[in-house]
């Protein structure tokens, strides 16, 4: 990637209902390889993502309104231009507060790839919680990339999953989840199962994890990063059993 220069203003920006607007400043299909750098704009109530802690620092600069801090357990208030530093594996989120919007500059290193959701009452009180812990590596995508033995589960939707899904995976929505068709496709329960959606704000693959292990299967895992995060990374993808390009 060449240098450039682009005005916030201009830059792409993307909406989350759930997690709010951002721009990443990255040219659409590119990433930058050592640092992230975003602005969020959240409305009150709006967290940035779910409470997580990643391998790499990240770091925070309120640029406008205030905001609520979830960090290792503790809740506090920001105001205008503080700024909040997150060593690697610092539990955190930032939660928009007051009667306006806030505006949030964040930066996070990107040598390594290590992600925890923990489960914390703190952030499901705020909605920003995940509802069971969650992990993601280079491990497990490197698990997946070499398709190891266990069974690749989509939760998405039949007609997502028909569009493109991760080569080998079968379709499982929660809706789908019942004692006779997986005793059919896992007989045995001590199966290993991965679960994934679309990105880790997608609930389809908790739901389906959570079925499978009500039916009794011992080891059901999460592929957080889901669908969007393989294709960031530039690995293929499957459509109707044929490779297909996210391209």
């Amino acid at each position: 990637m060449d240098w450039f220069v682009v005005n916030a203003r201009e830059a792409r920006w993307l909406d989350n209902e759930r997690f709010g607007a951002y721009t990443r400043f990255e040219p659409e299909g590119t990433r930058f390889e050592q640092v992230g750098i975003n602005i969020s704009v959240l409305r009150p109530g709006q967290p940035m993502a779910l409470y997580h802690a990643e391998e790499d620092q990240e770091d925070f600069l309120l640029l406008s309104g205030i905001a609520t801090l979830l960090i290792e357990g503790e809740e506090r208030k920001l105001k205008q231009w503080d700024f909040v530093h997150c060593p690697p594996w610092t539990e955190h989120i930032i939660v928009g507060a007051g009667d306006e919007p806030c505006v949030v500059l964040a930066v996070g290193g990107r040598l390594h790839e290590g992600v925890v959701y923990p489960v914390a009452e703190l952030a499901l009180r705020h909605g920003a919680g995940a509802r069971e812990e969650r992990r993601r590596g280079a491990d497990g995508q490197q698990k997946l990339a070499r398709r190891d033995d266990f069974v690749l589960v989509d939760a998405l939707a039949p007609m997502i999953y028909a569009h493109s899904h991760l080569p080998g995976a079968i379709n499982m929505p929660p809706s789908t989840v019942d004692t006779i068709r997986c005793a059919r496709r896992m007989p045995d329960l001590a199966t290993e199962i991965v679960v994934y959606c679309a990105n880790p704000s997608c609930d389809d693959s908790v739901v389906t994890g959570q079925k499978l292990r009500e039916l009794g299967y011992t080891n059901v895992r999460h592929y957080p990063g889901g669908k969007d995060e393989w294709k960031q990374l530039g690995l293929p993808l499957e459509r109707a059993g044929k490779p297909f390009s996210a391209r």
